[in-house]
């Protein structure tokens, strides 16, 4: 089984979170948004998939739309 990680901190008033990381298993289209929506509220994500193509085209997948999702934050302000 392969994985791929992509982790990022967040800062929480009170020091606690509920939860801690997200794992996503399969890195199709449900799984990129997924992990991205979790990933663009700094949760820690681990994405699995048993192909390591997908999971390879997924990274990238996911680093587009959040550029494409910064660009659209930049225009509404």
């Amino acid at each position: 089984m392969l994985q791929e990680s992509m982790t990022s901190t967040a800062e929480v008033s009170n020091g606690e979170r509920w939860v801690q990381s997200v794992g996503i298993i399969g890195a199709g289209i449900m799984g990129q948004g997924i992990a991205h929506l979790c990933a663009k509220f700094d949760y820690p994500v681990v994405l699995i998939d048993i192909n390591e193509a997908t999971l390879v085209e997924a990274k990238s997948k996911i680093k587009n739309i959040h550029r494409f999702d910064l660009m659209l934050q930049k225009q509404q302000k």
